[in-house]
């Protein structure tokens, strides 16, 4: 692998938001270096498309009135996600097989920034790569359990981004290499990832396997027998979670009740919310891009009783999608999901159907529109990158 793509992977992986404005991203800008390949047919075609549906939205929210500073503001920022994302369709396929490489590296380089920032917890720069969170008392976070970020926006944006990686080499264990090398990987992303503590990520995951297990068992009737040991540990694991009076197990009780206010906050208050707000102007077409903050905020803030302000947004990217766009973004929102999937035939491949289903979970319990790291993941799910879980004759023969 070469030096420069060490590099990207660093800067990807581990500080692209670092000292930058929320949801602004080093790659976006890299990406500009290599805005020539939007002029390549394929590109330049889907281009086209992109900004002309752009400029039919914008018409339309002219027409029902915005302020024009914002709405171009995010514009400007949607097309530059929009540019970072063909970028790195361009580079995915540049990399062909050798994407495992740079997985084997990126594993590596996060763990051993994770073992370094915990050496730090007992440091006043714990704070730059943990966020202390109290589910108990609100009020009080600056003493509450410690959740890893690494150098990202908070904890759950960490997990979303390292959840391909589980994913990949959970299935390379049991399906491809029963190595010592693969498990050792597997551990690199799993221990970081579950102290983030990110209940919405690691519950994606779960039900995104669970289907795909589903899926694939009814069609071959078969399971693999480390599903079946995973599955019925699962409930014993949960039962030792729940002994024991902590912050965890504080929170697990309050999703089975559903008072967790962070749940709630990320799904059914925030569709209550992007409703409010499109039924005040246009529940077709939404209120339009950078227009939340403007119209939304005083609503927002009573709703959710915040006293102050660093970034005023629905933490809910199909919610989102609603309230900028209006029932008509929405749909098109995931008729072109649904159309990719069935184009693409994510059920062919093991990785890309649960990719597939954990990211299309996840669009309904949190992030955001503009989240480049998203929209990647969504093309980690269609473009079939590990074609070793290719569901072949030969391969549904060991699915067993």
């Amino acid at each position: 692998m070469k030096f420069r793509d060490k590099i990207l992977a660093l800067v990807f992986f581990g500080f692209n938001i670092f000292g930058l404005p929320s949801p602004l991203l080093y790659s976006n800008f890299i990406s500009l270096v290599f805005v020539k390949n939007l002029l390549k047919t394929k590109y330049f075609i889907f281009t086209c498309f992109f900004v002309f549906t752009l400029l039919v939205y914008f018409a339309i929210h002219f027409y029902y009135g915005v302020e024009m500073t914002s709405y171009l503001n995010s514009l400007a920022v949607y097309l530059l996600v929009f540019i970072n994302v063909i970028m790195a369709h361009n580079y995915i396929k540049y990399l062909g097989d050798r994407i495992n490489l740079l997985f084997d590296f990126i594993v590596k380089a996060n763990f051993t920034f994770f073992i370094i920032s915990v050496l730090f917890l007992v440091s006043d720069f714990s704070k730059l790569t943990w966020r202390y969170y109290n589910y108990t008392d609100l009020s009080n976070q600056g003493a509450g359990i410690p959740r890893f970020r690494g150098f990202f926006y908070e904890p759950s944006y960490y997990a979303l981004m390292f959840s391909p990686f589980l994913l990949y080499y959970f299935y390379k264990f049991i399906f491809v290499e029963k190595s010592f090398k693969t498990f050792r990987n597997l551990l690199f992303v799993a221990i970081p990832l579950v102290f983030t503590w990110s209940f919405g990520v690691l519950i994606g995951i779960l039900l995104a396997i669970v289907i795909s297990v589903i899926y694939y068992s009814t069609k071959y009737f078969k399971i693999n027998i480390y599903f079946l040991v995973a599955f019925s540990l699962l409930p014993i694991g949960v039962l030792l979670l729940l002994m024991f009076n902590t912050e965890i197990a504080h929170r697990i009780i309050m999703n089975f009740k559903g008072d967790d206010l962070s749940t709630k906050g990320r799904t059914s208050n925030a569709f209550e919310i992007a409703n409010h707000l499109i039924h005040a102007k246009s529940p077709f077409f939404g209120i339009g891009l950078g227009q939340i903050k403007i119209f939304g905020q005083e609503y927002i803030q009573n709703y959710y009783g915040y006293q102050k302000w660093y970034r005023v947004s629905i933490p809910n990217a199909f919610a989102e999608t609603l309230a900028i766009f209006g029932y008509t973004g929405a749909f098109l929102r995931l008729f072109f999901q649904l159309f990719l999937f069935f184009y693409k035939k994510c059920y062919n491949n093991m990785f890309s159907l649960t990719l597939f289903a954990f990211i299309f979970i996840y669009q309904f319990t949190g992030s955001f529109i503009t989240s480049t790291l998203e929209y990647i993941i969504w093309l980690m799910a269609v473009m079939n990158i590990f074609p070793e879980f290719n569901i072949s004759n030969r391969y549904a023969q060991n699915y067993k």
